[in-house]
């Protein structure tokens, strides 16, 4: 029997459901100095099939936002940004090295269709060496996962990362990504080094 006015909730299953939390930074490569905040972030998976609906964040005990979530299959990764964090900044700086130019004669079939030239005509390349200097702060009381990612590169025909400071970055096609932990209260900094051709 089930009193006027009154409310149940029946549990049809219990999902396990994991959440991982990081500060985003994706951004679009610049030849001038940046600076930001970066993004709450959050990573959903659940062993069971999720229907869409309104899903509360809260850390620490307080409620830090909401969001609509999709229907979820099971097992998928769900990735989301609430807004900025004030408590993750980062700045960074491109530095130009070198700047070179070079004649190119492969891959002439492909350039001789897109911009009408002759086959076998030499195309000017130019060679762009930059060293990014990337600065993050955490201001948290606790450490924070922080993942990076450089993108937008699309003025340029290719991009290769040459170096690397202790192994932090990864180029993942045409971005450079970085997975790192950040100890609370604490300012890390960071240097990798691309090739750009355009």
């Amino acid at each position: 029997m089930i009193n006027g006015k009154a409310n149940y909730l029946l549990p049809m299953f219990h999902p396990q459901v994991s959440v991982e939390r990081f500060g985003l930074i994706s951004k679009t490569f610049s030849t001038m100095p940046m600076h930001g905040k970066a993004q709450r972030s959050y990573r959903l998976r659940s062993d069971r099939y999720l229907s869409h609906g309104n899903c509360i964040i809260r850390e620490y005990d307080r409620v830090v936002g909401e969001i609509s979530l999709p229907n979820l299959a099971a097992n998928d990764k769900y990735e989301f940004s609430i807004g900025e964090d004030a408590n993750i900044i980062y700045k960074e700086n491109s530095v130009l090295i070198s700047l070179s130019t070079f004649n190119e004669t492969e891959s002439m079939m492909k350039d001789s269709l897109e911009k009408n030239l002759p086959l076998g005509t030499a195309i000017t390349r130019a060679r762009y060496i930059y060293t990014i200097h990337l600065q993050v702060k955490n201001f948290k009381t606790h450490e924070v996962q922080i993942e990076y990612e450089q993108k937008g590169f699309h003025s340029y025909n290719t991009i290769k990362l040459i170096t690397v400071d202790n192994d932090q970055f990864i180029q993942d096609g045409s971005s450079i990504k970085s997975n790192t932990t950040l100890q609370a209260n604490t300012t890390e900094n960071y240097i990798y080094t691309v090739e750009l051709i355009r």
